[in-house]
């Protein structure tokens, strides 16, 4: 395998998005840019400079037709690179649907390397949130404790300073917990689980959302507009302002660089 060099990454990742795309329009299904890939699509009109992923959300009638269509081939192009993951299943150990090129090889700190997969798209699904502030708010501990028990059980390939010192505490706790059958798979489909909330008033990326920011009005996601992206147009909520706003702050405002992060992982060309 070669190693990829950093400025490889985004034009395979656009690569991805276009095949993406094609794949959606055939299907007459809908995705929407979302997270920092709506962010540099509206401030650089393409990818956030430092970036290393691209992310997009759709609602829950499409999130559920992916699983027909991935079971039925989960490839979405002719010369069958690009592969569907669906959430939770496999070397997919996320709650999402992936997109992944499967001529490259991505090992992700702090992740044991056999849930590595290529390159990826994360395929978010819009999932109601309480409309009560305070169930919305136990609604998110019960996911921030969920993914806590998946990171515990599928930690390896230790590249931060602070796994290392408390992985031999972690240790014996992930083994007891995969001996009981409760593996990465396990907690992610619980977490899974909890996109399955009615219909309310409150939506978005709640099966891994970072915070409470991840809750917006319904009715910020209910018309999308078309965006520039590396010379392409793809959709986005028409209220982009308001969600970038509620997520970022000014959004507009590039960050210090000491916060300028990507996902720092190790990605290879597959031979």
């Amino acid at each position: 395998m070669k190693k990829m060099k950093q400025q490889e990454v985004q034009p395979l990742l656009l690569n991805l998005l276009k095949a993406l795309k094609e794949y959606f329009d055939k299907h007459n299904l809908e995705f929407y840019l979302t997270g920092g890939t709506l962010l540099g699509a509206i401030r650089h009109h393409g990818f956030i400079p430092w970036d290393d992923d691209i992310d997009v959300i759709v609602r829950k009638d499409v999130f559920e037709a992916l699983f027909s269509l991935a079971e039925k081939d989960p490839f979405i192009d002719e010369k069958r690179r690009y592969r569907i993951l669906c959430p939770s299943a496999g070397t997919n150990i996320k709650p999402v649907f992936q997109l992944v090129d499967t001529k490259t090889v991505v090992y992700g700190k702090n992740v044991e390397k056999q849930y590595a997969n290529g390159l990826w798209i994360d395929i978010f699904c819009m999932s109601y949130w309480p409309d009560d502030i305070k169930d919305a708010r136990r609604m998110f501990r019960r996911q921030k404790l969920l993914k806590k028990m998946l990171h515990v059980t599928i930690c390896g390939n230790l590249r931060d300073k602070k796994y290392k010192l408390i992985y031999p505490l972690i240790f014996p706790v992930k083994q007891m917990i995969i001996r009981a059958g409760l593996d990465g798979h396990y907690w992610s489909k619980k977490i899974l689980q909890l996109g399955e909330y009615p219909p309310s008033s409150y939506i978005g990326n709640l099966c891994w959302a970072s915070s409470l920011k991840d809750r917006y009005p319904i009715h910020y996601f209910s018309e999308g507009m078309k965006v520039q992206f590396e010379g392409d147009e793809y959709d986005a909520p028409k209220e982009y302002d308001a969600i970038l706003t509620q997520f970022y702050g000014n959004y507009m405002q590039l960050p210090p660089e000491s916060e300028r992060i990507n996902h720092s992982f190790d990605a290879y060309y597959i031979d």
